[in-house]
């Protein structure tokens, strides 16, 4: 996979993920303290829910990146997070994408 194939992946599956939060109704427009934002807990799991660090934290910092063309994160493990967070809440479908964005930042095909 070329790198333009692989940042229009990843646009993808930003989009994916945003279009699953907004339908599952976990989409905010109240955002996070500054606090909450400047966590150094990984997921920030101290400061907000997982939702939250997604649509304030993962998605904006990885479509900056896409902007300026700049180098990807060679690994992301959201899923096995997701999987736990999200579990019987319908919500398979954007735990499956979040693995494909998982498995895209490893070097893995998505």
């Amino acid at each position: 996979m070329t790198d333009v194939e692989r940042y229009g992946r990843v646009a993808d599956l930003l989009l994916a993920i945003e279009t699953d939060l907004r339908s599952a109704g976990l989409w905010s427009d109240q955002p996070p303290s500054a606090e909450a934002l400047a966590s150094d807990v990984p997921f920030a799991r101290d400061a907000m829910s997982l939702e939250r660090w997604l649509q304030y934290v993962l998605l904006p910092r990885l479509a900056l990146l896409l902007e300026h063309g700049a180098p990807l994160p060679s690994k992301c493990s959201v899923r096995p997070l997701a999987e736990q967070d999200f579990a019987g809440r319908g919500l398979e479908g954007l735990v499956h994408t979040l693995g494909d964005l998982d498995s895209l930042l490893c070097g893995e095909t998505a």
